[in-house]
């Protein structure tokens, strides 16, 4: 070799030339960079604000659920007042309709039928009526003699036998009717007026009514008798108070 040569002749060696230089082996440590500072201020930066965001959730929170509990005990303490009692209920009338009567008489003219009427209501205590009903288009008037207004058919019926019992008709007289409305005069008409005019009215009660009519259509004869005679009425059902 050339070293071997150089030493044989003396030569003092400075040091050895190789063709290139390489470190040996585990003579220098593995060089590692470091890592980046600014990403690790970025994720620092970002904790701190999670954590700061967090912390104003929790006082959030905490105010929300414990105002309600403030409120609550606020007005638990204060005094509730007290509902005045409801006022008693006021009496009510129940006012019934009294369709049913009993057709007790019929004539052909309103003098003998006010006469059975009148009769009936002075002798027997029962209330009457007289209801002018005309046969066909322009037939025969009869004057139908209705004894008693009554809510029920049954209730008529049993009127009608308690008049046979006191011997006021005979038995087997009397047909049920439902017949609801009455024709109401006006209240500056009296009794006598309405007889005068040819109007068969009879004193109901406390009222003036003239017949008890099954339909309305059935009152036209009677209604164009009082507007011939300038008198004012109302057709209306018939109705009673019960307690």
């Amino acid at each position: 070799m050339e070293i071997a040569a150089v030493v044989e002749r003396g030569t003092p060696i400075l040091g050895v030339a190789r063709d290139r230089w390489m470190p040996t082996p585990g003579a220098f440590p593995a060089f590692e960079s470091p890592p980046p500072l600014e990403p690790r201020r970025r994720r620092r930066g970002a904790r701190a604000a999670m954590a700061t965001l967090v912390l104003a959730g929790a006082a959030v929170g905490g105010w929300a659920l414990f105002a309600p509990a403030r409120e609550l005990l606020r007005t638990s303490s204060e005094p509730t007042p007290s509902a005045p009692p409801p006022p008693p209920p006021a009496p009510t009338a129940h006012r019934d309709t009294l369709p049913w009567t009993i057709q007790v008489a019929a004539y052909g003219t309103a003098a003998k039928a006010l006469g059975l009427a009148d009769q009936l209501a002075d002798e027997a205590g029962v209330a009457t009526l007289v209801t002018p009903v005309q046969q066909g288009g322009a037939g025969t008037v009869w004057y139908r003699v209705l004894a008693g207004s009554y809510a029920t058919r049954e209730a008529a019926a049993a009127a009608r036998e308690k008049l046979w019992h006191q011997g006021t008709t005979a038995r087997g007289i009397g047909d049920l009717l439902r017949a609801p409305y009455s024709f109401v005069p006006a209240t500056d008409t009296s009794l006598a007026a309405l007889r005068r005019r040819g109007l068969p009215a009879v004193r109901w009660r406390s009222r003036l009514l003239i017949g008890a009519f099954e339909t309305p259509e059935q009152a036209a004869f009677t209604e164009a008798k009082l507007t011939r005679a300038g008198v004012r009425a109302t057709l209306l059902p018939r109705v009673g108070t019960t307690p």
